[in-house]
């Protein structure tokens, strides 16, 4: 491996690795799976490709887009939520709730298309990883709201 390509890697782990930790879950995992969701929104978008469960549905062409978009702003907000949230807590929390909506609305899309496409519920492990992630972004959802909800009580008892 070249410096330069080294350099580039360690740039790639500083980005996924630091930042705001998630105290809900696993924080390495967390950003994982949303770069992962993030990358899989930009080859979509670049080969204009969605999985055939959702395709096949019998679905306007536009919410084959939509649920491109949602993947990768998603996965994106939830990455940069987490990155840039020691400068800015609130902005950041928003951030990543609005990536989490994302990505529990195209987390059901996907799984209500493979129960389509299959007639039947879901049999492969990715799909329940699917499933698992989904749930966990509704998960932070609710968590991000309580969270946010305290911290203006708090900020409502210090003026």
């Amino acid at each position: 491996m070249t410096a330069r390509a080294a350099k580039a890697a360690h740039r790639v782990m500083v980005f996924v690795l630091g930042g705001r930790r998630v105290v809900s879950g696993s924080w390495p995992l967390y950003r994982i799976l949303a770069l992962m969701l993030t990358i899989s929104g930009v080859l979509q978008l670049a080969t204009g490709k969605v999985p055939g469960s959702v395709t096949a549905t019998q679905s306007p062409e536009w919410t084959d887009v939509a649920y491109m978009w949602m993947q990768l702003v998603g996965g994106a907000a939830i990455l940069v939520s987490l990155t840039v949230g020691r400068s800015n807590y609130s902005i950041s929390l928003y951030l990543e709730r609005f990536g989490a909506v994302l990505v529990f609305v195209s987390s059901l899309v996907y799984v209500l298309s493979v129960v389509d496409y299959n007639s039947g519920p879901p049999t492969s492990s990715g799909v329940w990883l699917v499933i698992g992630f989904g749930l966990y972004c509704g998960f932070r959802v609710v968590e991000i709201a309580r969270t946010l909800h305290e911290v203006s009580g708090q900020m409502k008892r210090r003026r």
